[in-house]
């Protein structure tokens, strides 16, 4: 009967050692996984916040499509191209369904990607720098709750590419192009 007890004790304090183990290892996960500097991860793009409908925000002139019928890109008459201590060549906006999910900034030139990574490492918080195998391409990349950040430098063309965008408007998108989400049919 007392052996009976110590297995009951031991089986105890292994669940509540490893339910406290695996609540340190989600926090540390939580951790990781979000990198914007405190304060600072951004809920849309300019004053233009993340699912805001494309017939709610004036100056917005069609640019092309992004492969699909719901993937719409617009640029946005008198835009200020000014950012980050540089400017701009081209700033694009990614509307699905009619809803803003994306930015892109688009900046040419070899001496403006150490300005404007600088800028942004300043605003977001500094990040690993990973450098593709050919050496030709430099990412950083931020992860938060509502946004999602990659910056690119392609050396081989001398263009920096800021991509923002939606988490959840992404997730969507995700779901809604999964093969149970699609009209039955084809």
């Amino acid at each position: 009967m007392k052996l009976h007890k110590l297995f009951g004790f031991v089986g105890v304090i292994l669940v509540i050692t490893i339910f406290a183990c695996s609540e340190e290892g989600k926090e540390n996960k939580a951790q990781q996984k979000y990198n914007f500097k405190p304060g600072s991860e951004p809920e849309g793009f300019r004053d233009i916040k993340w699912g805001t409908h494309l017939s709610r925000i004036e100056g917005m002139e069609k640019y092309g499509e992004l492969g699909r019928d719901d993937l719409q890109l617009y640029v946005r008459r008198g835009d200020e191209r000014e950012i980050g201590g540089v400017i701009a060549d081209r700033i694009q906006y990614r509307f699905w369904k009619g809803k803003f999910y994306a930015a892109d900034v688009f900046i040419g030139g070899v001496t403006y990607w150490d300005v404007f990574r600088r800028s942004v490492f300043e605003r977001y918080g500094e990040v690993e720098i990973s450098e593709s195998a050919d050496k030709k391409r430099e990412d950083c990349f931020w992860h938060g709750r509502k946004t999602a950040i990659l910056l690119t430098y392609k050396r081989d063309i001398y263009e920096t590419h800021l991509f923002i965008s939606s988490e959840d408007i992404e997730k969507e998108m995700i779901i809604s192009n999964s093969p149970g989400e699609r009209k039955k049919g084809f």
